[in-house]
C-alpha cells in the first residue's frame, strides 16, 4: 500500500539536508513508500486526432493489452478562446503500469502501445513526482519526464531516450 504520509516526511528531511537530490534518491523513495506508478502520456490535438488516439488506446486497454489503466482527458471549452492557455486546447492521453523501478514493465507497456498504432512522440513519467511536487524546472534539475519515445517509421521500431543517470 502506498504511503504517502511518510514519502512527504522523508522528502522533507531530504530537501533540508543538503544531500544531493537526484533521480536515485526519488527512486529510492519511491520504493521505500512504495509510490511505483508511472504513466506513458500523449499529448494531442482536439477533434479527429484525439478520437482516432483514444480509439487505439481504448480498444487496446479494454481488450487488455495496456497497461492497468488508461484515461483522456477532456477537452477544456471555456467561455473566452483568446484567453485560455495553449495547453487547454489539447488533449493527454494517458497510459499507466505499476511499476517504473522495473524497466522492462516501462518499455514492455511502451511496445504495447506502439502495437496498438501509436507512432507520435510519447513520454514517461513516475507518479512519485507528481507527489513530491516536482515539476520541471525545479530546483534539483531533475526531469519528471525519464524517458522519451520516438517511433522511427523508416526502422518500423522505437527510439528510447533516458533522461537520468542510474548510478
Amino acid at each position: 500500500m502506498p504511503d504517502l504520509t511518510g514519502l512527504n516526511r522523508s522528502w522533507e528531511i531530504i530537501k533540508t539536508s543538503g544531500r544531493m537530490i537526484d533521480f536515485c534518491v526519488i527512486k529510492q523513495l519511491a520504493k521505500t513508500y512504495n509510490i511505483r506508478t508511472g504513466k506513458w502520456i500523449l499529448h494531442t490535438g482536439t477533434g479527429i486526432k484525439v478520437d482516432h488516439f483514444w480509439s487505439l488506446i481504448a480498444n487496446a486497454t479494454v481488450n487488455g493489452h495496456l497497461g492497468m489503466a488508461t484515461k483522456c482527458t477532456p477537452f477544456n471549452n471555456g467561455d473566452n478562446d483568446e484567453t485560455r492557455r495553449q495547453d487547454d486546447k489539447r488533449h493527454v492521453i494517458i497510459m499507466y503500469n505499476d511499476d517504473f523501478t522495473i524497466e522492462s514493465n516501462v518499455f514492455m507497456l511502451e511496445s504495447a502501445i506502439r502495437q496498438a498504432g501509436i507512432r507520435c512522440q510519447i513520454h514517461y513519467k513516475p507518479d512519485v513526482y507528481t507527489h513530491l511536487g516536482i515539476y520541471r524546472n525545479n530546483q534539483w534539475n531533475l526531469r519528471p519526464i525519464i524517458y522519451t519515445s520516438q517511433y522511427d517509421i523508416l526502422k518500423q521500431t522505437s527510439v528510447i531516450k533516458r533522461h537520468f543517470d542510474n548510478n
